[in-house]
């Protein structure tokens, strides 16, 4: 598999990781209080450990499937 699709993969995976570290630490969300927000960030590293996981398998997972049936 070419090299594309790992650059394509890592960034739109960048992209998704960047956007939910974004919506969570906005400054509107940061200044709130109260037990809703606790979970809301506990939800979004939750989701980031999960996008990264999946990422970095999805990655891994490529590499495997070229090294097992080379391009023609």
């Amino acid at each position: 598999m070419s090299w594309v699709w790992y650059v394509t993969l890592f960034f739109i995976g960048s992209l998704v990781v960047g956007y939910v570290l974004y919506v969570a630490l906005s400054p509107r969300s940061v200044a709130v209080e109260g037990e809703n927000v606790d979970l809301r960030f506990i939800g979004f590293v939750l989701a980031l450990i999960i996008l990264a996981a999946f990422t970095i398998s999805a990655m891994l997972i490529l590499g495997k499937i070229d090294e097992i049936a080379p391009p023609l």
